[in-house]
Formats: C-alpha cells, sequence, structure tokens
C-alpha cells in the first residue's frame, strides 16, 4: 500500500518566504502526499502567492487569525494522509525529506520520525546545524522538563494514529512543539535521522519571540503543573524514608534545574519551599549544598553536601558536579561512577559523564563537515 503524506503550513504573513516553502514540498522525491495550506488570517499578498500555484495536490484553507497551534490543530482533523508533516512557511524541505523519512516507519510502534537542521539566514545562507537526538521513553519527559526538546518540531513526520491523544495547547505562545513531543515521545517510538533535511529559518521575528519570559517559560511550568515530584525526580526513593524530606530533596533538585534553564523567577520559591520542608539534618546540608550550587559557591556546596552523613547516589553526583565546575575533573568522574554504582539506573550521573568529556574534547564520527574548515 502507497501511504498517504499531509503536509500542513501554517500562513500568516509570510509572502516573503512562502513561494520557496511551497516549492520545496512540490519538488519532493515522494509525491504521494497532500500539500494542507491554511491561510491563519494574513494581511499582506500571502494569498496572491499560494493561489498562483495550481498543482492539484495543494488544499487550501482560508481563516481568522487564530494562532499556530489552533492552526495546526484544525489542520490535524482536516489531513487525509497516514503520516503528517509539519512545515513553517518561511522554512524549507530538501527534496528527498519525505522520501527519507517515511521509510524509516519500519514498526507500528515507531510514531515519530525527526532530522537533523540546517539553520539559513533571510537570503538561504547556512548558520549553524542543529543535531537532534533520540531518547527512550522512560527518559524523554525528564529532558525535556529539565533541558527542553532534543527535537526540531519542523523536522518531524508523525504517524496519524498519534494525534487521537494529543494536540497542541493554545494558550502556549512558544514552546507549543515542545509540549506535544513530549508527550508523544513517552508514548512512541521515535527515530533519528542524523541527516539535514529540514532548513530552519532564523530571523528577527523567531528571534525576538523567544525573549519574553512568561512565554518563553510557560510550557515548563506546564510541565510542574502537570507532573507529580515523584515523576519529575524519580531517583529519589520514594518508598523510603520520611515523605516530606524527599520532597524537600525533590522541590531542590528541580529549583536547580529551573535556575539552569534560566527560570531565575521561579528559582527562589521552589528553593524556600524546599528549606522550610527540610526536616532531618542530611536534607537540611543538602539544600544548603544546592543553595550554594545556585549562588554558584561550588566549594561551599561541596563542604554542605559532605557534611550528610549518608552519601547516597543523589548526593554522590552533587558531589561529582562541584569538584566539576571547580576544575577536579578526577574527583568528579569518581563521583559519578560511585552514584551509578549506588543507583545504575540514575540518569544524572550518565549525562554528567557525557558533559564532563564533552567540554574537554567533543568527537563525532561523522567528520563530513571538517572538509569546510
Amino acid at each position: 500500500m502507497k501511504w498517504l503524506i499531509s503536509v500542513i503550513v501554517p500562513v500568516f504573513n509570510a509572502a516573503q518566504f512562502i513561494h520557496a516553502c511551497i516549492e520545496s514540498v512540490l519538488k519532493q522525491s515522494e509525491d504521494n502526499f497532500e500539500l494542507l495550506i491554511v491561510n491563519d488570517g494574513s494581511t499582506d499578498n500571502s494569498e496572491e502567492i499560494i493561489l498562483s500555484f495550481s498543482d492539484t495536490r495543494i488544499r487550501y484553507v482560508k481563516q481568522h487569525n487564530q494562532g499556530v497551534a489552533k492552526t495546526r490543530n484544525r489542520a490535524i482533523d482536516m489531513a487525509k494522509g497516514n503520516f503528517i508533516v509539519f512545515q513553517d512557511a518561511d522554512d524549507l524541505s530538501v527534496p528527498s525529506r519525505f522520501e527519507i523519512l517515511k521509510r524509516h516507519f519500519i514498526t507500528e510502534s515507531i510514531g515519530l520520525v525527526h532530522s537533523d537542521v540546517l539553520l539559513i539566514d533571510m537570503d538561504n545562507r547556512p548558520v549553524g546545524y542543529y543535531s537532534n537526538r533520540n531518547l527512550e521513553k522512560t527518559r524523554a519527559m525528564r529532558y525535556f522538563f529539565k533541558i527542553g526538546t532534543p527535537i526540531c518540531g519542523g523536522s518531524v513526520m508523525v504517524r496519524r494514529e498519534v494525534f487521537r491523544d494529543v494536540r497542541y495547547d493554545p494558550s502556549l505562545k512558544i514552546g507549543e512543539d515542545n509540549d506535544v513531543l513530549s508527550k508523544i515521545t513517552q508514548v512512541w517510538d521515535s527515530i533519528h535521522v542524523p541527516e539535514p533535511l529540514y532548513l530552519y529559518r532564523r530571523h528577527s521575528f523567531n528571534s525576538a519571540r523567544e525573549t519574553r519570559y512568561d512565554e518563553v517559560f510557560a510550557h515548563v511550568q506546564k510541565f510542574l503543573d502537570e507532573y507529580s515530584l515523584q515523576e519529575l525526580i524519580p531517583e529519589l526513593h520514594w518508598g523510603d524514608g520520611e515523605l516530606r524530606n524527599n520532597e524537600a530533596r525533590a522541590l531542590g533538585i528541580i529549583s536547580l534545574f529551573l535556575q539552569r534553564r534560566g527560570m531565575y523567577l521561579h528559582v527562589e520559591n521552589w528553593r524556600k519551599t524546599a528549606e522550610d520542608r527540610s526536616i532531618e539534618d542530611d536534607t537540611k546540608h543538602f539544600i544548603e549544598g544546592i543553595t550554594y550550587m545556585i549562588q554558584r559557591d561550588f566549594s561551599q556546596a561541596l563542604s554542605a553536601f559532605q557534611l550528610c552523613k549518608t552519601h547516597d547516589h543523589i548526593i554522590e553526583n552533587y558531589k561529582g558536579e562541584c569538584f566539576a565546575l571547580m576544575g577536579d575533573t578526577l574527583q568528579a568522574i569518581h563521583c559519578f561512577l560511585i552514584a551509578l554504582e549506588i543507583y545504575p539506573a540514575y540518569v544524572e550521573p550518565i549525562d554528567n559523564l557525557k558533559g564532563l568529556g564533552g567540554i574537554l574534547n567533543f568527537n563525532i564520527g561523522d567528520i563530513t563537515w571538517q572538509k569546510f574548515r
């Protein structure tokens, strides 16, 4: 059976780029697709440009401005394809993009296939490269919360069945892709294609969108609202010890994550709540150590962690982080390995070992780019 692909392109005042966007879709080597263009209330001549194309695979819809999330949701409901691709109106697809992505849906458990991204400027000049990452389902939520998305939303092809249970959140002005992808990757398997099949345009508008604090971090706040402390910080042994102390440690760890994500207006509230919930001396020392880490006083943080009578995997990990941040990589590795001996499923020290080596000398197997050095 030849599976149909639905290509969804929301358009709002994209006259400068929409012609090239549509052309890049129509030139695909995989020709079994419908191109569903939704004009979200454009006031420029985007419509005139769209209507200049006569290809029968194009379906055009016009609506009053509703925003990108509602527009995508409407297009999903209208789509006829077995697979759905999203493309922003100012971006481009390389000619083999759909063909390559589709052939990676080798089992029905795969809900999403995504690729790397070439960043381009207003004039199509390359300005950077975004290398995506694949995650196990059990690690997806933690990564999205702690770091952000490992997947460029524009690069994906999604199995239609995925959208039976998930939709874009219209309340999110920024990060609506992150929200959807975090939910998909916790349920469905995903495949990463390490090739630049999508060209993402960087320009003043999408850069400006990323400067408004409340909008930028609304999707992170949604994680905090929707998930329990046990789900956000699963490395704590929640069945052991005093619940209040476990909650305090979780709140402290979250405050550090928020600080590292730049959510400075949220950090103190979470840190102070952690401090107030601490009962045992070890928990108080741990929160003190986290506080010093937030303040970037790693020597004092290390001293606080070392006051703890019980050095579990979490204490060892954050001791290791302090050593690493003070330049003592030997002691850092030692602590990370001890943390993994105590609790092999703990993801933080694994990530820290990768970060510790990568900051010193990061090597990738694919050296194609070196020819242009």
